[in-house]
């Protein structure tokens, strides 16, 4: 899923919100999900998966 179709599907679900709205919270969201994954801390979505930053996760591989 991109984040268009992310923004698109929200914004049907939640036909109360104006779109661009719907659109500026998620690319703000993503930013800041961004953001912290650069700055080497995780991110927890309860029910869903903690996000690890890349480099973070590919160096316990083995």
């Amino acid at each position: 899923m991109t984040k268009s179709e992310l923004i698109e599907r929200l914004a049907s679900q939640q036909s109360h919100i104006p779109a661009k709205a719907v659109e500026d919270a998620v690319k703000e969201m993503l930013e800041h999900m961004a953001s912290t994954l650069a700055q080497g801390e995780r991110i927890e979505i309860r029910g869903f998966r903690q996000l690890f930053s890349a480099l973070s996760s590919t160096s316990h591989r083995t």
